[in-house]
């Protein structure tokens, strides 16, 4: 009667944990909610003014070739392949990608195997006797966590959300190094531009003040006009030297940039160049596309789905756990017989060796039987 009693009840509770075991497998999408949050426009204003383009998003990926620049073609790809922020960034995908791999191990069964062994000598000075003994041993250890709740499991999700968000902010990284290097070379070449300028404007005054100069002379002009050239001049001559140090600085960025040394630039930026022209043509989508587009914004995407993730195993955690675990281990005197069977006797020479020590007991179905031609003398005798 209470075998059948407690029966349903067991019944039940297994029913109801596995109910809760397939619930705890169903995941929810944690941009369901954030997407009805946050109100993104169909549309962007005053977008109808400026002249649109086919969103192309594989020429996207290489923006800075819309420039027609191939010294900028070069340092972008040179700076994007050596540049140590990269590398980092990269470092730190290898890394996400590790930590991913452990926690999809911890899903699976771990084993573990150790050996192990011993001695030891004493030496009796009375009897001028040595004592060794050894001792090994070598032992399989098997342990698993069955994640009957999915905690590991959201654990998992968690790191892949990580290595997708590290993975983001590689391209991020590079998003920034390209702006960065196409923004300093463009300085570079306006720099350029201002020298030339400037340059061109020293030969005018000087011709200005040698004007004036002759017009002093001749008695047409005076000594005041002949100071304001010079003035002119002066100022024109003293605006040089520090444009010329920005293209210097401008360089040496250039070269950091693209992780060489100092000066590492200067044979291929020694020809002055025309700023890159802008094309007028933009290509824009609506604003959810923009959005999608950024690394930074997806990183952020992937971080959110990180934390909720942590936040359901953190939850599951606190429901049972069931851990199986399991060891086999040998012992042997010398560690040529540690792995080697067990050495037995015939079966023979056992039971000979039984019946010799204990022959009363001995069965009759041991003794041996007569011979059909001796004598029942003899066999009595």
């Amino acid at each position: 009667m209470n075998d059948r009693s407690t029966a349903p009840g067991l019944f039940s509770i297994l029913a109801a944990a596995g109910l809760l075991a397939l619930t705890s497998c169903a995941t929810t999408d944690v941009r369901e909610p954030l997407k009805k949050a946050v109100a993104v426009p169909a549309a962007w204003p005053n977008g109808d003014a400026a002249p649109r383009t086919v969103r192309d998003t594989v020429a996207l990926s290489k923006w800075w070739e819309s420039f027609a620049d191939p010294i900028l073609n070069e340092i972008i790809v040179g700076a994007l392949r050596s540049s140590p922020d990269v590398r980092t960034a990269l470092s730190r995908i290898a890394e996400s990608r590790a930590r991913r791999g452990l926690e999809q191990a911890a899903l699976f069964p771990s084993l573990g195997a150790s050996a192990s062994g011993s001695g030891s000598r004493a030496t009796n000075r009375d009897s001028n006797q040595t004592n060794k003994s050894e001792s090994y041993g070598a032992s399989l250890d098997a342990s698993w966590q069955v994640d009957l709740f999915g905690a590991q499991r959201q654990t998992r999700d968690a790191a892949a959300a990580d290595l997708a968000q590290t993975e983001e902010n590689f391209y991020g990284a590079q998003v920034s190094l390209a702006a960065e290097v196409a923004s300093a070379y463009v300085a570079l070449r306006s720099a350029e531009a201002q020298v030339a300028v400037v340059r061109e404007n020293l030969g005018t005054r000087r011709e200005t003040v040698q004007l004036t100069q002759w017009r002093e002379q001749a008695g047409i002009g005076n000594a005041l006009e002949t100071q304001q050239a010079l003035s002119t001049l002066e100022q024109a001559r003293a605006s040089l030297p520090a444009l010329e140090l920005t293209l210097a600085q401008t360089r040496n960025q250039l070269a950091l940039l693209s992780g060489r040394p100092p000066g590492a630039l200067d044979s291929l930026l020694a020809t002055p160049r025309q700023v890159p022209p802008v094309s007028t043509a933009i290509a824009i989508g609506i604003p959810a596309d923009t959005l999608r587009q950024r690394p930074d914004v997806r990183a952020a995407e992937h971080g959110v789905e990180a934390a909720f993730a942590r936040l359901s195993a953190a939850r599951r955690q606190r429901l049972p756990a069931l851990s199986l675990s399991g060891s086999l281990g040998v012992e042997a005197l010398t560690a040529g017989r540690l792995l080697s069977r067990p050495s037995s006797n015939p079966p023979s020479t056992a039971l000979c060796s039984r019946e010799a020590s204990n022959p009363a007991r001995r069965s009759p179905r041991a003794s041996p039987r007569p011979n059909s031609s001796s004598s029942p003398k003899n066999w009595n005798g």
